[in-house]
């Protein structure tokens, strides 16, 4: 019996990285899966980190909203891409009595993978995968015997995250002045910005 999903656009991914059709496209490539469609899928769920506390009453209400679509939908499990979405969906559905599962889509990916593909790596967030590339890279080049193959290059004021591998790529000063970063190997080259800095 093919498994009835429903995919929620989470905030971060819809409107802070333009993520739209991807995950549904994805999703239609899951052979066992029929896709139902989600009203106001583009909708926040209300969590939205500290507003979910400051302004409980509001995220309450959007929550309901959102469930209220999701049970309508028809779907046996909604498929998101933000695991702050996916608690606090899961959460409601589980306070209504509902059997409808919550998913990240990085774990239905996983079960319809190939069983070749042994390794994946998964974070969550753009700084963890910052940090997990770079540990990759100088790990593919120490494998190939070539560990002095480590240098890379980033931008000046370009931001890849607060750990540290990504603040060091991030080139901002007053990031690197906060534990003494750059971590070594990590060189710069000018932002392009004429209009701040001319050519």
């Amino acid at each position: 019996v093919p498994e009835k999903l429903a995919y929620h656009a989470c905030c971060h991914g819809l409107r802070g990285l333009n993520v739209r059709d991807e995950p549904q496209a994805l999703l239609a490539g899951v052979g066992r899966a029929e896709l139902c469609a989600l009203a106001e899928s583009d909708v926040c769920c209300g969590f939205g980190g500290l507003f979910a506390v400051k302004m409980a009453d509001i995220s309450s209400a959007m929550l309901e909203r959102k469930l209220d679509r999701i049970q309508e939908s028809g779907a046996d499990t909604v498929v998101v891409t933000d695991v702050s979405c996916a608690m606090h969906m899961a959460g409601g559905l589980h306070r209504r009595q509902s059997p409808i599962r919550v998913r990240h889509l990085a774990e239905l990916l996983a079960e319809v993978t190939p069983p070749q593909f042994q390794h994946v790596f998964f974070s969550g967030s753009g700084s963890e995968g910052n940090d997990t590339v770079v540990r990759m890279v100088r790990r593919y080049w120490d494998l190939l015997g070539q560990p002095e193959r480590k240098v890379i290059i980033s931008r000046v004021n370009a931001y890849h995250g607060s750990t540290m591998a990504g603040a060091s790529l991030g080139g901002m000063a007053f990031m690197h002045e906060q534990g003494g970063l750059p971590i070594p190997d990590i060189v710069h080259i000018p932002q392009p910005y004429w209009y701040g800095e001319g050519g």
